[in-house]
């Protein structure tokens, strides 16, 4: 066997045993069931979109949809998932999980890219990628069927990168592949713009310790070399697949969205403070991720939580300069990659002030995390004269390893159920309203009224704007319509309308209250009653069917309440076009008996 032959089986065997360690930390998340917007996107979002064009142009008035949100790839892997699976949580979860180790294993390939020519690159880029497969910072990106944006765009970014560093392919086709690469990762998220600037960069970072030399030993050396400017490229011409690639992207987005960047807010006079305390929080969990959230509502920007955040990125910012002036371009090019990965994400602290961060944006710039800490305990590794030290450092890279998995495995369960999350969530964030009010919501699926409505009377109490206090006073109002208490129901369903005039849902519930006041037969009979509340049925519905005309629930109740109104016609239209768009197999069995009915 060649030398060569021999280093390629070592790299087949450790891409493998990465491969596989990201597929064993996860293998748990795969019994998963569907919580936060899971069931939100496979039952009522994904009904929306009926043809590849809807794909890269989304249909309006989609339930719960963001209009900020251009992701065509992320939304096609949901419906070819629900092509294999159905609703099933298990597929839900399993190709989430597919994508993980995936992009693993391209983390591990870039590694060796980025490395090449050091003695040290097999160790580095092993357990940079064995970092990566267990960081349990990713737990919400993989364990979390929703939360695959991340997933899929960095596969795909990783994927670019390491088509780039193949120094054996003339400059315009490794642009082109890679910028074509990065447009399918922007189609998955939009934060993968960042490599449209990473990668050019690469160019003027990376140069010389792509082609390795040897290392000059004095001082004055050094300095000569690094005052030499990177020869430019052979022709500017190998950058226009990125000019191409930005070009589309905006022209799709402003096509699909009527807007390239989507809502604006006012900046705030804090804004920087917050992007601090933002910042500071992203190096610390990556650093060490404990006390994981799902929901984070509040920045630490007391004068101790900045000072710290502030102290992070000063020793962030010192290692990049110092990285610079040792000529240490891997690193450099590593930390830069952190920092503009991450960077895209810092938007959300000025447009969703509400939940400034989320732990799932650190996905892609983990990568360069993971890298550049295999990179460094190779080389310390490498340089350890000491047997015993050798022995030190590697039993310390095995117990970081198995400390994360662990962690990775028992964070995986946190994603189990509703209750599960948010039992979590609710627990290490006492301030906002959003994860009581979830677990309230959970307890209120699993049958349990009293637990339910106690927790929403807790959330109340918590901080909450306008969306907050609509959804309490809604499922308190669908509470105390389970239990008949109508008129309960009916004065919670209008202070949720008094939070959210333009609710659909609730307008929903409302007609729905009276459409059950029209046909109750056990009341005392009040014909001229009767007929007045089938009236206002109609009205809500027709109002709730103009927000949400995509909504086929609604479509069912306009069309009992038109069949109750003697409109047979005007009731087949509604119940027909409720089987159109997509029903539950138990109500579309309802429904098709009442056409039948109405025959």
């Amino acid at each position: 066997m060649t030398q060569h032959s021999a280093l390629s089986t070592q790299h087949s065997l450790v891409g493998v045993a990465v491969a596989t360690l990201a597929a064993a930390a996860y293998a748990n998340a795969l019994a998963n069931g569907l919580v936060w917007d899971d069931p939100i996107v496979l039952e009522r979002q994904l009904l929306a979109f009926r043809s590849l064009g809807d794909l890269f142009f989304p249909p309006a008035n989609i339930p719960q949809f963001s209009p900020d949100y251009y992701r065509p790839l992320t939304v096609l892997s949901y419906l070819v998932d629900r092509t294999v699976g159905g609703t099933s949580p298990f597929v839900f979860h399993l190709s989430v999980v597919l994508w993980h180790i995936a992009t693993t294993y391209l983390v591990f390939r870039l590694g060796l890219a980025l490395f090449a020519g050091l003695p040290e690159a097999l160790s580095a880029s092993g357990f940079g990628a064995a970092l990566f497969a267990v960081h349990p910072i990713h737990t919400e990106s993989v364990a979390w069927g929703a939360g695959r944006s991340d997933v899929i765009a960095a596969c795909f970014a990783v994927a670019a990168a390491l088509v780039y560093l193949q120094s054996t392919w003339s400059p315009l086709r490794r642009a082109a592949v890679a910028a074509a690469l990065v447009f399918i990762a922007m189609l998955a998220k939009e934060t993968a713009a960042a490599l449209l600037l990473i990668l050019p960069l690469g160019d003027l970072l990376l140069e010389r310790t792509l082609t390795p030399a040897a290392r000059p030993t004095g001082r004055a050396e050094r300095r000569r070399q690094r005052q030499v400017a990177a020869p430019a490229p052979s022709s500017l011409l190998c950058y226009a697949p990125f000019v191409v690639v930005v070009l589309v992207y905006l022209a799709l987005r402003r096509a699909a969205l009527s807007s390239v960047l989507g809502g604006a807010k006012p900046l705030g006079a804090d804004v920087i403070v917050d992007a601090v305390a933002a910042v500071g929080v992203y190096i610390s969990k990556l650093l060490v991720p404990i006390r994981q959230c799902a929901y984070i509502s509040d920045l630490p920007t007391s004068p101790l939580g900045l000072l710290g955040s502030a102290a992070l990125i000063a020793g962030v910012l010192a290692a990049t300069a110092y990285a610079w002036r040792r000529n240490q371009r891997r690193v450099f090019f590593l930390l830069v990659w952190i920092g503009m990965t991450l960077a895209p994400s810092l938007a959300i602290v000025v447009k969703i002030p509400a939940a400034p961060i989320a732990e799932r944006y650190l996905y892609l710039p983990s990568v360069g995390f993971c890298l550049l800490v295999g990179y460094l305990a190779a080389q310390v590794t490498e340089r350890a004269r000491a047997r015993k030290l050798r022995v030190v450092v590697l039993i310390g890279c095995g117990l970081v390893l198995t400390i994360a998995t662990i962690a990775t495995v028992a964070r995986n369960a946190v994603w189990r159920s509703n209750l599960d999350l948010w039992q979590d969530t609710a627990a290490k964030n006492a301030t906002d309203a959003l994860p009581m009010r979830s677990l309230a919501t959970a307890y209120q699926q699993l049958g349990d009224a009293a637990k339910a409505t106690e927790h929403f009377q807790v959330a109340l109490q918590r901080r909450n704007d306008q969306s907050g206090l609509y959804l309490i006073y809604n499922n308190l109002g669908s509470i105390a319509m389970v239990d008949k208490r109508l008129d309960e129901a009916e004065q919670d369903y209008r202070a949720a309308l008094a939070a959210n005039p333009n609710a659909s849902e609730c307008l929903f519930n409302l007609g729905l209250i009276a459409l059950t006041r029209a046909t109750d037969a056990s009341a005392a009979p009040d014909a001229a009653r009767q007929h007045e509340q089938a009236l206002h049925a109609r009205q809500l519905f027709e109002q709730a069917l103009t927000l949400s005309p995509l909504d086929p629930d609604i479509h069912v109740g306009l069309g009992q309440t038109l069949s109750t109104l003697g409109d047979g016609a005007g009731a087949r239209t509604h119940y027909e076009r409720a089987l159109q768009l997509g029903l539950p197999a138990p109500t579309a069995a309802s429904v098709r008996k009442l056409l039948d009915e109405l025959k």
